[in-house]
């Protein structure tokens, strides 16, 4: 009778012993690094009788990467719902089905995909929001994407539609953001000994700034930098 509370001691050892060589098995055969998959299950659905979709390139999962606490974890089907302003990820569960996860925001430093580069960034009100990010220095132009859910009043089509990709474009400089929605508007965020400059290169190398593409934007960001220095 007396050696029964160290019976039932050695039990319960062996049964947290089990129990937690059998997580770290299981993490380690299906490779669900908790860090990257402790996000919220995405139960947004695509509605049939909603034109378009919520996304910021189309409805399907490229390869991309994540960064999270200065970690990188490659290879990862990714989309961005630019509606719901979520960082969405597709695995596979232990059991081979997918799933559909939206990526915790609490660690996350940013994500690549679509050969675009985006950061989350705290912003003047508190909030963090995602930005796609043009340049690599401590002076940056940034876009904020967003669409809309509108009624339509087209005869004959369904009552709602997302909108088109809207970007919001701003200047990142001294760790604040400058909105900018025109070329005056950007030269104007630069001091004077250097606006005639920028202004010659934009009008040489014909760069419309609420048009122009993504190699552009990174090449007038990128001269901007140099004469800044």
């Amino acid at each position: 009778m007396k050696n029964y509370p160290i019976i039932i001691i050695l039990i319960l050892i062996t049964i947290l012993s089990y129990t937690s060589y059998s997580q770290e098995a299981s993490d380690s055969i299906y490779g669900l690094n908790p860090v990257l998959y402790n996000g919220i299950l995405y139960s947004f659905n695509l509605s049939n009788k909603i034109n378009g979709y919520p996304y910021l390139y189309s409805t399907d999962y490229e390869t991309g990467c994540v960064s999270i606490k200065d970690k990188r974890f490659k290879n990862l089907l990714l989309n961005y719902d630019i509606y719901n302003q979520e960082l969405l990820l597709k695995y596979k569960d232990n059991y081979g089905s997918y799933r559909v996860i939206m990526v915790s925001k609490a660690w996350l430093n940013g994500f690549n995909v679509h050969n675009s580069k985006f950061e989350l960034i705290n912003c003047s009100d508190g909030q963090k929001r995602f930005f796609q990010v043009i340049g690599h220095d401590s002076l940056k132009v940034l876009f904020y994407w967003e669409k809309k859910l509108l009624l339509s009043n087209q005869t004959g089509s369904k009552d709602l539609y997302y909108s088109e990709p809207d970007k919001i474009m701003y200047l990142y400089k001294y760790d604040q953001l400058f909105r900018f929605k025109s070329k005056k508007n950007f030269i104007d965020l630069f001091n004077s000994g250097v606006r005639n400059k920028i202004k010659t290169f934009i009008n040489d190398n014909k760069i419309n700034v609420k048009k122009a593409s993504d190699e552009k934007m990174l090449r007038l960001v990128t001269y901007c930098n140099e004469i800044m220095n």
